[in-house]
């Protein structure tokens, strides 16, 4: 989806320290190995991007857009995350 954007740098922020360690090569989990290789190729393509560890418990933006998601479906936005007042009046989402 990044390169689809034009994006050439992205965050992503996870609360599974094994899996952000996994992604940035400090250790191999074999039962998830394939699917962190399926992850970091596409990201090898950007010119910048890094994968952070955060507690969960500092991680409530990602908790309410889970949230969120369940009741608006699948989309992307670009810019601001929308609150649900105003999702229908204010947000034209990307359906990718």
């Amino acid at each position: 989806m990044a390169k689809q954007l034009h994006w050439n740098t992205v965050i992503v922020l996870s609360d599974s320290e094994v899996i952000v360690n996994c992604v940035n090569s400090k250790y191999v989990v074999d039962a998830i190995d394939q699917i962190i290789q399926d992850f970091q190729e596409p990201m090898l393509e950007l010119a910048r991007y890094q994968v952070v560890y955060v507690k969960r418990s500092l991680s409530s933006i990602s908790h309410s857009i889970v949230k969120f998601s369940k009741d608006v479906g699948c989309r992307t936005w670009l810019g601001h995350f929308p609150s649900q007042e105003n999702i229908h009046s204010t947000v034209t989402p990307l359906f990718i």
